[in-house]
């Protein structure tokens, strides 16, 4: 990208070639996404190559009648310089947004026409199946309570009359709002794919064929899939992480294309994470646990360990002299009736009948778990530090987390303003009979979030 228009480079030859030409900063991009996208959407490439690379995906934004945002610079300088830029608040006008094929063969460009048509529409995601002429995107209304995936099929050379029509595949809705994820993957052979799901109160995996109208559940339960690695074509099976044995924890796990042969490839206990190997052979996991540093092992695609990469032992041997404190986990339940997650670290020689201050940390944010048995490097250290100075550190997590269901996890939609401040203040009323609460000596380090 340069000057918002998108370019392709030979790197054989280094020649240039020119995709856009309409790119002017505060009015048009292509190719790349603007801040709702970027903050909101996490979207921040707004390309994407066909399997062959032979056509060219993207997504142009006008942002013409976004309302701009001015920021002024000091940069210790005597005159301060300005800086405008197209920000839309809550409720405000969003850019328009279009897709795009630009064909490498031949340089033509087409138009993606949508499937639906919203008085402002969001394209979240993007991409192409395994076929080089058959693209995908995702479709949401902006209250989100709508997605729809389209496919659309986009021969070279384009067939006379052809009109590049949107097949709908996938329909999702909710009077809350749906979930944005990234765990579409298409089988080769073309017949279906997977993707998740919270429809029926839980985040679990699908299958679904391409026309539309077949689906079948690969998982259930009452426990949540946090994300789908992929297919593993050759055994017939999908790739995923879970909390299925509690919303603290994180587990690597296998399932047939089926939904049969669940099996836990992780070790027990702590939060596992999978780096796998092209064709799903071997995987690098990266454990820990909630007072215990990483480790890093290599593990077969059956989950059998290799070998163990790094163990930390150092690191774990050093902490010992340093008299640091566990992490301990509890719950308790609001006024409310809300069962709520929280961690703490208690100063060194704790009595149950003196007061401590307390020093509260969290988000609050959708999709924000703090309470979870992971490590967290230096901000346990930092956090231990407050311990030994005779503070109680804690961590409660809001109402809204993204292990504990979809009923949880929709409940504040549309009154974030108000469930945010009951959260903060709901360890205060729940623990108001522990001895060692003080009210007057509380502080909070906590997170933001922005809406559109």
């Amino acid at each position: 990208m340069r000057d918002n228009d998108l370019f392709i480079v030979d790197l054989s030859t280094m020649e240039e070639r020119q995709v856009t030409t309409d790119g002017e900063r505060n009015k048009v991009i292509n190719g790349a996404t603007d801040w709702v996208y970027e903050e909101e959407f996490a979207l921040v490439q707004g390309y994407q190559w066909s399997p062959k690379g032979t056509q060219l995906l993207y997504l142009r934004s006008d942002e013409t009648t976004v309302p701009e945002f001015d920021l002024t610079y000091y940069e210790n300088r005597l005159y301060p310089r300005e800086y405008r830029f197209k920000y839309p608040k809550a409720g405000e006008q969003n850019s328009t947004i279009s897709l795009h094929t630009f064909d490498t063969r031949n340089g033509t460009t087409q138009s993606i026409g949508f499937g639906e048509t919203f008085n402002e529409a969001y394209i979240p995601r993007f991409g192409w199946t395994t076929k080089d002429d058959v693209l995908w995107y995702m479709l949401m209304d902006r209250l989100q309570q709508t997605k729809s995936i389209y496919t659309v099929y986009v021969p070279s050379p384009k067939p006379p009359q052809f009109g590049n029509k949107p097949v709908e595949i996938y329909r999702e809705t909710s009077t809350t709002y749906v979930e944005v994820t990234d765990d579409l993957h298409f089988l080769k052979d073309g017949t279906g794919f997977v993707l998740t799901s919270e429809k029926d109160g839980w985040n679990h995996i699908l299958w679904c064929g391409m026309d539309g109208k077949v689906q079948r559940a690969i998982t259930q339960g009452e426990w949540d899939v946090l994300s789908v690695a992929g297919i593993d074509e050759a055994g017939k099976r999908v790739l995923f992480t879970a909390s299925k044995r509690g919303p603290l924890a994180q587990e690597i796990y296998a399932v047939g294309l089926n939904g049969k042969a669940l099996v836990q490839l992780s070790p027990a206990g702590g939060s596992s994470d999978a780096e796998w190997s092209e064709g799903f052979r071997y995987f690098i996991n990266t454990r820990s646990a909630a007072n215990e540093p990483a480790s890093i092992t290599l593990h077969d695609g059956q989950g059998k360990l290799v070998k163990i990469l790094k163990d930390n032992a150092r690191l774990r041997e050093r902490m010992t002299a340093y008299g640091l404190q566990p992490k301990e986990f509890f719950q308790f339940t609001t006024e409310g009736g809300t069962m709520l997650n929280g961690w703490m670290i208690k100063p060194p020689g704790f009595q149950s009948t003196t007061k401590y201050p307390v020093f509260m940390t969290q988000y609050s944010g959708p999709n924000s778990n703090e309470v979870l048995d992971r490590w967290d490097g230096k901000d346990y250290f930092w956090h231990q530090l407050l311990a030994q100075k005779g503070y109680v550190v804690v961590c409660v997590d809001p109402v809204a987390p993204a292990i504990a269901g979809a009923t949880s996890g929709t409940s504040p939609t549309g009154n974030w303003a108000s469930t945010r401040p009951r959260t903060r203040s709901a360890p205060r009323s729940g623990w108001g009979s522990r001895a060692m609460w003080t009210p007057p000596a509380l502080a909070y380090r906590v997170g933001a979030t922005a809406g559109t």
